[in-house]
């Protein structure tokens, strides 16, 4: 014996006798539910304290169960102008939001991702993605009759608002787990947050937006985390 193996929440699924057989692909959306998320860890026994009565040692590990997942957060909506009192917009409305450039699965013992999901971002395509994303799990739309505190409620960013939207302690938000075990997730690989806005101009014209992001700061790291939290 030279490890302890320890997974969690897998429930009666898991029936391996071999280290083999503890072989098994993740997939991403069946990863986004925080409080049910596959946890797995590996600790090498190198510190034996006691012997049983049969003169056999006793190991002592510290293990710490770690999902295979890493969450990006939005906290907070804000429109600023190039120059303050030159805003083209007199409000925006954000209405949808989207994840992008996320890997579709990762192995449970090493939590190597593989399988990325990539749509070209343009604006030929942009609107029509938002369109077909429907109720997939990386896809969020809001709603004026929704309550904030349960659900997405609409942002509007306008006068009234100062042209920001915070999302309190205990507000859902939109929130999206990847898995971020790769050597490029900090480039090519990092996730994309896609945002639909209608935008209404100063003589009341309604104009299509979006925003799509390149890398966050702090950027997204081979290693897995939960408190990516970030601004737009």
């Amino acid at each position: 014996m030279n490890k302890v193996i320890v997974v969690g929440n897998n429930g009666s699924q898991i029936n391996a006798s071999t280290y083999v057989d503890l072989k098994k692909d993740l997939i991403i959306a069946e990863q986004q539910n925080p409080t049910d998320l596959d946890l797995y860890k590996e600790v090498e026994l190198t510190s034996v304290s006691g012997q049983d009565e049969a003169g056999h040692p006793l190991y002592k590990a510290k293990v710490v169960l770690e999902p295979r997942v890493s969450r990006i957060e939005i906290g907070k909506f804000e429109y600023t102008a190039p120059t303050q009192g030159q805003r083209k917009y007199k409000s925006i409305e954000v209405q949808q939001v989207m994840l992008n450039n996320y890997f579709g699965k990762a192995d449970r013992q090493g939590g190597t991702a593989s399988d990325i999901q990539n749509s070209d971002i343009n604006p030929g395509s942009i609107f029509g993605l938002f369109e077909t994303a429907a109720d997939a799990w990386y896809n969020d739309e809001f709603t004026s009759t929704e309550s904030p505190a349960t659900t997405l409620p609409l942002v509007t960013l306008d006068e009234n608002t100062q042209y920001k939207h915070s999302y309190e302690k205990g507000n859902v938000r939109p929130a999206y787990h990847f898995f971020p075990k790769d050597n490029n997730i900090g480039n090519t690989n990092h996730p994309q947050v896609l945002v639909k806005l209608i935008g209404t101009t100063n003589e009341g014209t309604k104009e299509p937006l979006y925003l799509a992001t390149s890398t966050f700061k702090p950027g997204c790291y081979s290693r897995f985390r939960q408190d990516l939290r970030h601004e737009l």
